[in-house]
């Protein structure tokens, strides 16, 4: 090879030396760019597997709980088991389906709108609607008689005549005409008011029979017949019978204060005052202040008096009830001794028809204490009187509690105190009831308090006794505590105010539904698509309101006119509206907004209220992230593609990797085999110069 060629043939193979460098270089940097490509790879897989998505928690038809993607659709499907949301947009409008706002537009009323989703229960509704006729007719007539009532209420037999010959009447089981219920109830309440007035005028004249007999007379409420007998008006003769007996009774207490004594020689005095009788002078040791044996002593002489059967000289040992409600025996264990077997029982015993005389008149009830003086100066007292009555003053008094004029008793609130004077033998338990429990502080007897107690009762109770004559008027009554200030009522002397019948409900537009929850779902929808952030409560219908139409359960809201121009809607787009992705991104960024369907009570904030009457429902907004039934969980379908999109690069940077490994060893072999060639040719061509240069030296 020429000098000149082997020059060229360096110059070419040093070309493609240059060019192969500048290849390397390139796949080099192409690596370099696989490297980040994988890096950006890992890292968008890295990101997909934090992707989450939001699940709407609801129950299937069975109830059975379970997880759906949230979308509009989800949202706006009817349960009975969810609660019920809408969609707001940044206009403040609701969003509603294709469907939804159809069924809206095409539709007039709530009535409508309702019956497109086959809620509006047609049957209850005509019948119904016959019912409301009839309570239509009937609020006419109640008109009517309201009018005859107020012509005619002062004769309620004139009134009953003019109600029949309007024809306000039905027929009876009997096939007999009378008047109907409504009619009859103005004829009672024209009644009511007339005994109302008798009630009145006995009010002023209850003390002086002969006066209101005259009264009634005037007021033609009573009259005198022919034959001299009296003919009365409503409850006018009980009033006049009453005053009768109450004038009769005043007679029967003078009676009483004329006290008739059962012991005028003195016998039983003697016989627990004297020496050597039987009770071997206790009195008089219970007046000069010998307590132990005055308790001792008088305690077995009471205990004779109740206890003895003279006839049999038997003790019957009975349960005795003192004035304070308290039921007891005769028990002498804390004596030491027993009453019924000491020796004065055997005194006793020789005086035994004296001790029948007394015992026999005490066990006459109607004998009561002369007078009830409970002071020994003489004066009039009466323990019970004093402002703080104790349970000792209660057994030491001739007198004890009885229900007031207004039916309460001692101890209640309000109670006015109020005595009747006791029995003799009521004395005597209370007396012995005192003397038995003198281990009681609050019972302890004084020396003071023995003889007010002993004399009281020896001297004047048991030597005088009230022996009660019936009065000369025969109308018969109970025996009195005390004169009452106003009558006691059997139930149908009193005017008693007729209960007024039930009148027609008023006559509302309401819709009867079949089924309440999902009645109440499309009640709320409608509202709002209305313009109302609330709405009337689908409830159950009552017999009033259903004007007795149904015997089963009925449910109704009260019927409603669209608005006209206040809609406040949009409509959803057909893809958005069953779409997740949509969705979570609208709520996330803020382009929609959640409300929520709440039971509302007016009655806690009525400024809120637009349309619902009594208690309601209300659109409320709340945050997306406060609603319990939307749930956050993995996106499980975005990590899997992540993961397959990041396994598809990975496997083509790979390949691509693999093909530039490849050409970078072509490269490499090709760089060899040049650099090889190179040095040849530049040896020839060294060798070539040195020949020359020996050629011309």
């Amino acid at each position: 090879m020429g000098l000149s060629a082997s020059q060229a043939r360096l110059l070419s193979i040093t070309a493609r030396l240059s060019d192969n460098e500048l290849k390397s270089q390139q796949i080099s940097n192409s690596k370099v760019r696989l490297a980040d490509r994988t890096r950006e790879a890992s890292a968008d897989y890295i990101a997909a597997l934090d992707a989450s998505k939001l699940m709407y928690s609801t129950y299937d038809a069975e109830g059975n709980a379970q997880k759906i993607d949230l979308s509009a659709a989800a949202l706006y499907n009817y349960s009975p088991y969810k609660n019920q949301y809408t969609l707001v947009n940044t206009s403040n409008q609701i969003l509603v389906s294709s469907l939804e706002a159809a069924n809206f537009v095409e539709t007039k009323n709530l009535y409508e709108f309702l019956d497109r989703y086959g809620l509006v229960d047609t049957v209850a509704m005509k019948e119904l609607t016959a019912n409301r006729e009839a309570a239509s007719i009937r609020q006419e007539n109640l008109e009517g008689m309201k009018n005859l009532y107020d012509e005619n209420s002062e004769n309620p037999t004139y009134l009953k005549t003019e109600f029949m010959t309007a024809g306000y009447t039905t027929t009876d089981a009997n096939g007999q005409v009378i008047l109907n219920e409504d009619a009859q109830y103005y004829v009672n309440l024209a009644e009511y008011n007339r005994d109302q007035d008798i009630y009145a005028i006995f009010g002023y004249n209850s003390s002086d029979p002969t006066a209101l007999l005259g009264e009634y007379k005037n007021a033609s409420y009573a009259k005198e017949n022919n034959d001299g007998t009296l003919s009365f008006f409503g409850n006018a003769e009980y009033y006049y019978n009453y005053a009768r007996h109450k004038e009769s009774y005043a007679r029967y207490q003078d009676i009483l204060t004329a006290c008739q004594g059962f012991d005028p020689s003195g016998l039983f005095k003697t016989l627990v005052a004297e020496d050597g009788a039987v009770a071997g002078g206790c009195y008089n040791a219970a007046l000069s202040g010998n307590i132990t044996e005055s308790v001792k002593c008088y305690a077995h002489l009471i205990a004779h008096l109740l206890d003895w059967d003279t006839d049999n000289d038997k003790i019957s040992t009975s349960n005795y009830t003192s004035s304070l409600g308290d039921t007891f025996k005769i028990d002498f264990s804390g004596f030491a001794y027993d009453a019924y077997q000491s020796a004065m029982h055997e005194e006793a015993r020789k005086n035994k028809d004296s001790f029948k005389i007394i015992i026999d008149s005490i066990n006459l009830t109607e004998y009561r204490v002369c007078n009830g003086n409970d002071a020994i100066d003489g004066n009039t007292t009466n323990l019970l009187a004093k402002e703080n009555v104790s349970e000792k003053d209660r057994l030491m008094s001739d007198f004890y509690f009885i229900a007031d004029k207004n039916g309460k008793n001692y101890g209640d609130e309000g109670y006015e105190k109020t005595y009747a004077v006791k029995s003799v033998k009521q004395k005597l338990i209370d007396t012995l009831y005192l003397l038995q429990n003198q281990s009681n502080p609050e019972y302890e007897l004084t020396t003071e308090d023995m003889q007010m107690l002993l004399k009281d009762l020896t001297e004047g109770d048991l030597s005088k006794v009230t022996v009660p004559k019936e009065p000369t008027d025969k109308i018969k009554f109970e025996e009195p505590n005390e004169a009452p200030e106003m009558p006691v009522y059997s139930g149908s002397e009193k005017p008693v105010k007729p209960v007024e019948p039930v009148k027609p409900a008023e006559l509302k537009d309401i819709i009867i539904l079949n089924d309440q929850a999902k009645g109440q779902w499309y009640v709320n929808l409608w509202y709002a698509m209305n313009g109302s952030d609330t709405a009337n409560v689908v409830s159950t219908l009552s017999n009033e309101e259903a004007f007795n139409a149904f015997t089963t359960t009925k449910y109704a809201v009260l019927a409603a006119s669209k608005n006209e121009g206040s809609a406040n809607y949009a409509i959803f787009d057909d893809n958005l509206y069953k779409s997740a992705e949509w969705l979570q991104f609208a709520l996330e960024q803020g382009i929609v907004t959640i409300q929520k369907a709440t039971v509302f009570d007016p009655s806690e904030d009525n400024g809120k209220v637009l349309s619902a009457s009594g208690e309601g429902i209300m659109w409320s907004r709340t945050p997306y992230t406060s609603c319990t039934d939307f749930v956050e969980v993995d996106d499980e379908v975005a990590i899997a593609r992540a993961e397959a999109e990041y396994n598809q690069k990975l496997n083509d940077i790979q390949a691509q990797d693999k093909k530039l490994d490849n050409d970078l060893k072509k490269l490499d072999t090709e760089h060899n085999a040049l650099q090889t060639e190179y040095e040849s040719v530049k040896s020839v061509v060294n060798k070539n110069i040195e020949r020359s240069f020996k050629a011309f030296s």
